[in-house]
């Protein structure tokens, strides 16, 4: 008999579960992030497990059947401050599919978020492939899930052939390869000496920075500095450079990096948050490149962000970033029926 109680496991257990069973549903299908050891112990494993409060598995006996899995936070909701969840890995065990897994775990979450006073919980549903299990999953209770907008991506190609022979998308894949006859490499650029990595001193100039990113949009993260701590530095996992002037931190750029699978395997710069502040455009162009050349060091062939509502497109163009078709589904879950969410269109929210 399955039993839905928090995740008790190891950031082991939990890359082996997940990462197996995205990889025996969608391998050549479309394109998956492999989720290793390191990044779930920086995403989840870090809390202890009575913190993880809305980190729910499914066990039969011993044995994992399913992940749901999120992390609290507050948002600014419109005019409002409200706690809600941000959720992914929504993950079920093939072999357990069809006995209503996900719904009971789903159950589980909403009782314990009404519990907590949290009324939802923003996730994104892939659109880009007809494989994609997640959407129909969520759809199935539209009262209860709704589609609030869709996002796409920035993307840069490091590497064109590396990611053209990788692309599923066999005309995505051809895009990809003519970069390399046009588009300037960052290993091209000079950096100069304004742009650093970051030291945990440089938390506090960080934090009014990434409280920033809420101005222009309808619902923000907002980040309280233990978590932004954990954010920019955590576990020695996530990347960030800082743009430092005349001895003040003045902008800064977070990413991590994960291997994505599609035709084979790429490695990926996923660009969390980008922090600009009131910074002048030559600087934005210079801590963006500085942190493209930074990845590509790294050995990294693609890099990546959702589309951030704060940053000009012109700073992205310029460091030879090119927009994606909107994939991404914002959905959110309500847990309770009387919340009403409006219309909301320009988020900050990671993306997971």
């Amino acid at each position: 008999m399955l039993e839905i109680r928090t995740f008790e496991g190891t950031s082991h257990e939990l890359s082996e579960f997940v990462s197996t069973v995205w990889q025996s549903t969608y391998r050549n299908r479309m394109p998956i992030p492999l989720w290793t050891e390191r990044f779930f112990d920086w995403q989840i494993t870090w809390m202890p497990t009575e913190q993880r409060v809305y980190c729910l598995a499914a066990y039969d006996g011993s044995r994992l059947a399913g992940t749901l899995l999120g992390e609290e936070f507050s948002f600014r909701w419109f005019d409002q401050i409200v706690r809600g969840s941000q959720g992914s890995w929504l993950t079920v065990d093939p072999e357990y599919r069809g006995q209503r897994v996900a719904a009971q775990m789903v159950a589980e979450l909403k009782r314990r978020q009404k519990e907590r006073g949290a009324p939802f919980q923003i996730g994104y549903g892939y659109q880009g492939s007809v494989f994609s299990l997640g959407p129909k999953f969520w759809k199935k209770n539209p009262v209860d899930t709704l589609t609030l907008a869709k996002l796409g991506f920035w993307v840069r190609v490091i590497e064109p052939s590396a990611v053209a022979n990788w692309e599923l998308n066999r005309i995505e894949g051809a895009a990809a390869r003519c970069l390399k006859w046009f588009q300037r490499q960052p290993d091209r650029w000079e950096i100069d000496a304004t742009i650093r990595e970051y030291r945990p001193e440089d938390l506090d100039a960080c934090l009014p920075l990434a409280t920033r990113l809420a101005e222009g949009t309808d619902v923000s993260l907002i980040w309280e500095r233990s978590r932004l701590e954990h954010q920019l530095a955590g576990r020695g996992f996530p990347k960030t450079l800082v743009c430092e002037i005349d001895g003040e931190v003045r902008g800064f750029i977070n990413y991590h990096v994960l291997d994505y699978c599609g035709r084979g395997t790429i490695s990926v710069a996923l660009i969390d948050l980008m922090a600009f502040g009131e910074l002048p455009a030559d600087r934005r162009s210079m801590l963006l490149r500085g942190a493209l050349k930074a990845i590509q060091r790294e050995g990294v062939q693609l890099a990546m962000a959702l589309r951030p509502p704060s940053v000009p497109k012109r700073t992205l163009f310029s460091a030879g970033f090119l927009p994606r078709l909107a994939d991404q589904a914002v959905l959110m879950t309500k847990m309770v029926p009387e919340f009403n969410p409006g219309r909301p269109r320009r988020f900050h929210v990671l993306w997971r």
